[in-house]
């Protein structure tokens, strides 16, 4: 693993522990604290899209080009299954009207 995707992984964690710390902490979610969590969503898919972005050459030329496995399988698996539950996660929670969220 570079040193880009350790410090991305690191910035998904933080951001991750914090938002559940924050929802710990605030048992409601009111309007504010909802336009909070709509940018942790946005800001932590980001950063995974980035570091999505900056392994597929090294995943191309390490996986996909070698013979298939079942080792390969599940590295496909838990990479691409991951990255389908983000995108539903966040357009289900980016498609809810807020004032549906409050109260």
């Amino acid at each position: 693993m570079s040193d880009s995707s350790s410090d991305i992984a690191g910035l998904i964690a933080e951001a991750s522990q914090m938002y559940v710390e924050y929802l710990f902490i605030n048992n409601s979610i009111p309007h504010a604290s909802s336009q909070f969590a709509n940018c942790v969503t946005i800001s932590g898919t980001a950063l995974i899209f980035y570091d999505y972005a900056l392994t597929f050459s090294t995943e191309v030329s390490e996986v996909w080009n070698s013979k298939f496995s079942g080792a390969q399988a599940l590295f496909l698996l838990t990479r691409y299954s991951y990255l389908v539950v983000t995108l539903l996660y966040c357009a289900n929670t980016l498609s809810q009207n807020p004032s549906e969220t409050v109260g």
